[in-house]
């Protein structure tokens, strides 16, 4: 069950790092090319963490690595739904970056590890929960009317990684 409640995080994750995030930030940026740059610093910096990181959690426990970034990763979330300016919007993005490209690289590893056996009875119980995730966090910012609270909502979520 913990590995279910792990994999719907994730898709609440895509949902919030792919669609609500930008749209919360293209609110308080209004223009597309400074929207366009956030968007390649977190790909940079994010891509740069998960690099290095991978580098590092070959050699050592992926588990303690994935629970040190989870805190910070939730952190940036709800960072994230408070931020009012550019500067905000910058700082906000790139810790989250990091936070979540620290958290990534030792993550999949493990859910590769963890599938040894039975590969695809596991990947697909991943991808259904994961899609279960998307689905929650749409409905969750549908009723409630605010993106601020899918941001919050996804800062909760992300400490499922403790029980992964």
């Amino acid at each position: 069950m913990e590995k279910l409640s792990f994999f719907a995080s994730r898709g609440t994750s895509v949902i919030a790092n792919g669609v609500i995030w930008p749209l919360f930030i293209f609110v308080i940026l209004g223009d597309y090319v400074t929207l366009g740059l956030v968007g390649s610093a977190l790909a940079l910096f994010g891509a740069l963490a998960a690099w290095i990181t991978g580098r590092y959690s070959d050699h050592s426990n992926k588990r303690t690595i994935i629970r040190s970034a989870a805190i910070f990763n939730s952190l940036s979330w709800f960072l994230k739904s408070i931020v009012i300016s550019t500067v905000h919007v910058f700082g906000a993005t790139i810790f989250g970056a990091i936070a979540e490209g620290v958290w990534v690289a030792p993550a999949d590893a493990m859910e590769y590890d963890k599938a040894k056996g039975d590969v695809v009875g596991y990947f697909v119980s991943r991808e259904i929960f994961i899609c279960l995730g998307r689905i929650f966090m749409l409905i969750f910012v549908m009723m409630i009317g605010s993106l601020k609270g899918g941001l919050i909502l996804q800062g909760f979520a992300s400490f499922a990684s403790f029980l992964f």
